[in-house]
């Protein structure tokens, strides 16, 4: 059963959320490394390393890409979750807040992300960023870590 979620609304990205956005998003994915599958790798690479080269590809990635947030429907600056994306079919990062997870918000990004089009089409999403998370979604999405290159 899904949780209830909050009153929320989703909107693009300010200049506001970038400290959030790069922050979550460096944590959240040095802390996925428990997660026994592709993550493992990311426990080998030193704090003195990980950090500085992160924070430069997640600088390039959202400066070249698009970013939604999920925020209170009462609060605009309460930001539950957000996702960095291309269109039409890349989905760099998606990301929820613990308490507000289990309660549809990234599937609900992804879909504004991407106008239902690559959700309702039928056609997969390309992920560049995989976590454990990402296996609970019932969505087509794809590792394709190769586009990180691109």
């Amino acid at each position: 059963m899904k949780r209830r979620g909050p009153l929320r609304r989703i909107r693009a990205a300010t200049s506001d959320d970038l400290a959030l956005i790069l922050d979550s998003w460096k944590r959240s994915f040095r802390d996925s490394r428990d997660d026994g599958k592709r993550n493992d790798l990311i426990a080998w690479v030193p704090d003195h390393i990980y950090w500085p080269e992160m924070q430069a590809r997640m600088t390039r990635l959202i400066r070249d890409a698009k970013a939604m947030c999920a925020v209170n429907d009462s609060d605009d600056g309460q930001v539950f979750g957000w996702c960095v994306f291309v269109p039409p079919n890349v989905a760099h990062y998606v990301y929820v807040k613990e308490p507000f997870r289990r309660c549809g918000l990234a599937t609900e990004l992804l879909a504004e992300a991407f106008g239902g089009g690559a959700l309702s089409g039928g056609g997969a999403i390309y992920a560049t960023h995989w976590t454990r998370h990402a296996d609970w979604l019932k969505l087509p999405l794809r590792y394709r870590p190769s586009l990180l290159e691109q």
